[in-house]
């Protein structure tokens, strides 16, 4: 099964899959470290549960269009993601796909060139 990095953008998941894991752990932390703060937030200290966190994070913002659909704005949206790479991030072990949602997330919350700019450029 292909995680969503590898859906959506291969090259970065044939990047990190090539390192190893303690880099790959360096990284998804540091992209996503960057995310959390570049969404307004801070990252939470260690004593708190990092999925419930995240969950919390997630849960606000929602509302409902004139269809009756669940939307969350933008602002949000970003935060969310960057809350749950933390989370894939930092409760991953060694599971390299935790690493891939980790990175996923990050860019869905700062796009693609900023996660580059933390990471430096991926090949």
């Amino acid at each position: 099964m292909s995680t969503r990095l590898q859906q959506v953008h291969p090259d970065v998941s044939a990047w990190l899959r090539s390192l190893s894991p303690d880099r790959r752990a360096e990284l998804a932390r540091r992209a996503a470290e960057q995310a959390v703060e570049s969404t307004g937030q801070s990252v939470p200290s260690g004593d708190v549960d990092l999925v419930e966190w995240a969950e919390e994070v997630d849960a606000r913002g929602w509302s409902s269009d004139a269809a009756g659909e669940p939307r969350q704005d933008e602002a949000d949206f970003a935060r969310a993601r960057a809350a749950f790479a933390l989370r894939d991030a930092l409760t991953a072990g060694s599971r390299t796909e935790a690493f891939e949602d980790s990175l996923y997330e990050s860019i869905a919350a700062l796009g693609l060139d900023a996660v580059q700019d933390v990471l430096g450029r991926i090949p």
